[in-house]
């Protein structure tokens, strides 16, 4: 985008359908944090994780 604008699409509840969409700058150090998703089971379960960055230049 003009002047470094960037725009970003997060989707940081796996079984929601709601799409956060963002426009800004420095827009990767304002996603959500996985922390509370990893950490919150209880055994034998485990949470996992992935997160893809596609960034378009």
């Amino acid at each position: 985008m003009v002047d470094g604008l960037q725009i970003s699409f997060e989707k940081d509840i796996w079984f929601s359908e709601d799409i956060n969409i963002e426009r800004g700058y420095n827009l990767i150090d304002k996603l959500h944090s996985v922390d509370d998703f990893i950490n919150n089971w209880e055994p034998p379960f485990r949470g996992e994780y992935l997160r893809t960055n596609i960034i378009f230049e």
